[in-house]
């Protein structure tokens, strides 16, 4: 309707397409911004047939997506269903697909290095509750929601340890020659594959500001390479739908860090009323 009146706009909509990674097919990602997003939980997998028969016996509009996720359409409150408190996690259906990429022992040593509020690393724990685990991030205030989010996930202190870390630069003196059976690098970027649910964020878009990522992302890994056991793994991730901050540092990690890569995958959301997402999993020689 609006180009009947206007003419063609779509191809103006989202900036720099043409940098989109190789697998994103621009004009279905494009109408996909013009669809509110679903909000997705991701269910602890002791709770998820309490929590369906709870939904159901609520009249709650839900749909199982598969696995541990749930579907309720955008802006429904799951706050008001009292019942399931402490069962879930809010977390994109793409976000929640990247554990499968993940290979996790029990015992194993964890480091999620950009925790941010922790989403990942709940999802790590729930995965496989006998890990040993190390979260960080560069911002104090983060980390003391991190721990807010982890009670009321039940997961004491004593479930994991914590360190505030500017990884923009070496840390090799706070880090007490640690080693790690794996480290998750949910990198900082642009955020583009989830512009759906902050469509604004198109218009304060910056292509210099792929540059200062992309420099970012390069930096972050390379300071913590050294505490990556020889055979430990890996885990890269962005929200960003554009190659720079995929798969060419996909090509960084192996060239110039030399580290081999398993696997790789766009999570396209854009089909399912999701976020869109890219991971890539490594192992040091």
């Amino acid at each position: 309707m609006v180009e009947a009146r206007y003419g063609k706009f779509l191809q103006d909509v989202f900036p720099a397409l043409a940098q989109l990674s190789p697998e994103v097919e621009a004009a279905e990602f494009v109408s996909s911004l013009f669809v509110q997003p679903k909000l997705f939980i991701r269910v602890k997998r002791a709770k998820l047939t309490e929590v369906l028969n709870v939904l159901k016996a609520a009249e709650v509009v839900h749909e199982h997506v598969g696995e541990q996720t749930i579907a309720f359409p955008n802006g429904f409150n799951v706050a008001s269903i009292r019942e399931i408190a402490g069962m879930y996690e809010i977390q994109d259906l793409s976000s929640q697909r990247t554990q499968r990429l993940l290979d996790v022992v029990d015992g194993a040593k964890w480091w999620d290095c950009c925790a941010a509020s922790g989403g990942k690393s709940l999802m790590l724990l729930d995965l496989c509750p006998d890990i040993r685990l190390l979260v960080s991030d560069v911002r104090f205030t983060i980390l003391r929601n991190l721990e807010e989010r982890f009670e009321q996930a039940g997961f004491k202190p004593t479930s994991y340890r914590q360190k505030v870390l500017d990884l923009s630069k070496p840390v090799t003196y706070l880090m007490q020659g640690e080693q790690f059976d794996g480290i998750l690098v949910d990198a900082p970027c642009g955020g583009s594959g989830t512009w759906g649910r902050t469509p604004e964020m198109m218009r304060q878009f910056d292509a210099k500001s792929l540059t200062r990522f992309t420099n970012l992302q390069r930096d972050i890994l390379k300071n913590v390479l050294p505490f990556l056991r020889s055979g430990g793994q890996l885990l890269y991730i962005t929200c960003s739908v554009f190659e720079v901050e995929n798969e060419g540092i996909t090509s960084y990690i192996e060239q110039e860090l030399g580290l081999k890569k398993i696997s790789e995958q766009c999570f396209l959301g854009y089909n399912e009323q999701a976020d869109s997402m890219y991971a890539a999993r490594f192992m040091k020689p």
